[in-house]
């Protein structure tokens, strides 16, 4: 058995009562698996909706889904496209600010899918079934942040070091 005290036995490494959360996947991967949730938010409320209207047969209810999925998928695309350049910087935004991860991924992203929702048509203004529709959209890009923040690791209150403390004072 080996002193932890001797040198060679990792003596030097300093413990900061700090760990780094192991990371699941990169952020880019993170990121288009949150365009896929959102995509998939809206995939699945089309067959909610379909059952909703009347669809008790379930096989009507799978070939309506299924007939729906290459939308989805082409709906994940748009999504990456739309937000290529503006959620890195919110999240550039969110991390200067030491805003509380999580949270502030669903809350930016929420209020990305409510934006994108006014620029391509539903404009709040409309009424009751405009305020919905960007409601729903609000909500799934809100889906889409959460699946964001899973993908990443989940990831900690921001301290700029990338590291989550473990609630030990600083030395």
């Amino acid at each position: 058995m080996t002193n932890r005290n001797t040198p060679g036995a990792g003596a030097d490494r300093a413990v900061t009562g700090s760990v780094t959360p192991p990371r699941t996947c990169s952020p880019v991967v993170a990121w288009l698996t949150g365009c896929a949730a959102t995509a998939l938010t809206g995939y699945w409320a089309i067959g909610v909706a379909d059952l909703a209207g009347g669809q008790s047969e379930p096989l009507g209810f799978l070939a309506v889904l299924a007939g729906a999925l290459p939308g989805a998928l082409a709906y994940a695309a748009l999504v990456a496209f739309l937000t290529a350049i503006p959620m890195p910087l919110l999240v550039l935004a969110e991390r200067a600010a030491h805003w509380r991860r999580g949270a502030s991924d669903f809350l930016t992203a929420a209020l990305m899918g409510a934006v994108l929702a006014q620029l391509f048509g539903w404009p709040v203004l409309d009424g009751p079934r405009g305020i919905a529709l960007t409601l729903f959209a609000a909500f799934s890009g809100g889906v889409g942040g959460l699946a964001y923040w899973l993908a990443a690791g989940r990831p900690g209150p921001c301290r700029g070091d990338g590291e989550i403390g473990l609630g030990r004072a600083p030395a």
